[in-house]
């Protein structure tokens, strides 16, 4: 008796970035939500402000989209990128990883 396997895709590239994109939108938005002193200080029950959470979030998605489309994981350094402004992780949650992998998501 022969088994025969088949593989089948579960999400299209397509569907993985517009799904990808859509929390990077969600995050972009909390961010702005958020006035610039708060979101680096404010914290509750001893939780770490969400600017780090966003800054972990960010160094990740690099990483992360790259190990998907080359099959091959690679560590990751939060330390690389400290922003000092609201702006700052605006503008990187909109850019990181995306534009360099997103190519061979569609």
């Amino acid at each position: 008796m022969t088994a025969t396997v088949t593989k089948q895709q579960f999400i299209s590239s397509a569907q993985l970035l517009e799904h990808w994109q859509g929390h990077r939108n969600l995050t972009r938005r909390v961010i702005e939500m958020f006035p610039e002193k708060e979101l680096f200080e404010f914290s509750i029950g001893g939780m770490r402000p969400f600017a780090k959470l966003a800054v972990e979030l960010i160094s990740i998605a690099g990483p992360a989209l790259k190990g998907i489309v080359e099959k091959q994981v690679e560590e990751f350094s939060e330390e690389a990128f400290q922003p000092k402004t609201k702006e700052e992780i605006i503008w990187s949650v909109r850019i990181s990883g995306l534009s360099e992998y997103s190519v061979f998501c569609r």
